[in-house]
């Protein structure tokens, strides 16, 4: 064999053995950092919709205005606006809501509600409704409700 060759041989067999070793425990140690990262990101976006909405369930208080309740409102969420339709509730364009509110007179029933969602990691979601009277006050907001 030709020494050139040889020596060659030796010095990648050298190499290898170096790499092995330490190499490949750092690189576990480096993947399973990764894997316990994204486990609990995903349990966190699981909590998560759950803890907003009880904050913000909290913080609403009956007399409170509509535009109050839309300022406490963050993160990934959805508000529905709806008026009572017959025996339900109609899902209607925030303009509509607010004109019906300013038609309605003070300390009518509850006629108008929001329906707030907040979502976190699919099919997390958790809601829950508050109920406006006629001048556009909150009356109550109704406890949180998973919904999977």
């Amino acid at each position: 064999m030709n020494p050139d060759v040889a020596g060659v041989l030796a010095m990648a067999e050298d190499h290898h053995d170096r790499v092995a070793g330490p190499s490949r425990k750092k690189g576990r140690i480096i993947l399973g950092a990764v894997v316990a990262g994204f486990v609990l990101l995903f349990v966190w976006k699981l909590i998560e919709p759950g803890r907003r909405a009880s904050r913000m369930q909290q913080a609403i208080r009956p007399g409170m205005s509509v535009a109050d309740v839309e300022d406490l409102l963050e993160g990934d969420h959805c508000c529905f606006h709806q008026i009572r339709s017959g025996d339900g509730w109609e899902n209607v364009p925030r303009e509509e809501f607010m004109e019906g509110l300013a038609d309605q007179t003070a300390g009518a029933p509850a006629a108008a509600r929001l329906w707030i969602w907040f979502f976190g990691v699919s099919p997390r979601r958790v809601s829950f409704s508050v109920e406006i009277d006629g001048s556009g006050s909150v009356i109550k907001a109704t406890t949180p409700h998973g919904w999977d």
